[in-house]
């Protein structure tokens, strides 16, 4: 991916407070001429990350300004992740995921490429090289967790940025983040 980001730079931006119609409909106006602008990431209902060329991210973070976006968040990232710009890292990601043999997932795996959850190892594995290149559903994902009877999330790495996305989507869901060892002593009681 890295190689990717090298060879079609690109940025993200986070755009909170605008519709994600909106916000689609701003990156359809930019992408022309060589400028790409796409979602990225639908984190919650009031969330939306771009991603895409550098020019096109900086003119549809003006125009969803203009379009009185809450805030609008230039993301610290070295590429444009989850969009087309990321094509030339799916082949060498697909090769070496062709040499792994995957099994029948134990419980559903739910995936972000298409909000829904699936346990068919060559599903699983398709989806995880669309996830280069197609936006993240994280809205939708969470949304349908919840719609099979998911109330309980726990998030496994530093910080809580997921754990604070989900409240948001559903605030009757309870939430954990793990981070160190007093926050697993904190989940087992």
């Amino acid at each position: 991916m890295q190689q990717a980001g090298q060879k079609n730079p690109g940025k993200m931006a986070a755009i909170i407070g605008l519709d994600s119609k909106i916000v689609k409909d701003i990156c359809q106006s930019v992408t022309n001429d060589g400028n790409f602008v796409g979602p990225a990431n639908y984190n919650s209902q009031i969330q939306l990350v771009i991603s895409g060329t550098e020019k096109g991210v900086e003119k549809a973070q003006e125009l969803a300004k203009e379009n009185k976006a809450k805030n609008v968040v230039e993301l610290n990232v070295s590429g444009a992740f989850h969009s087309p710009l990321m094509e030339s890292a799916v082949v060498e990601f697909s090769g070496m995921l062709d040499s792994v043999q995957f099994q029948k997932p134990l419980v559903p795996v739910y995936s972000n490429v298409t909000g829904n959850f699936s346990q068919d190892p060559d599903k699983l594995k398709e989806y995880l090289s669309k996830q280069l290149t197609h936006p993240v559903l994280w809205l939708k994902t969470v949304q349908t967790m919840v719609e099979n009877g998911i109330k309980e999330f726990i998030e496994v790495g530093n910080g809580n940025v997921l754990a604070r996305l989900v409240k948001r989507i559903d605030k009757t869901v309870s939430t954990f983040s793990i981070n160190n060892a007093e926050s697993i002593r904190n989940l087992v009681g």
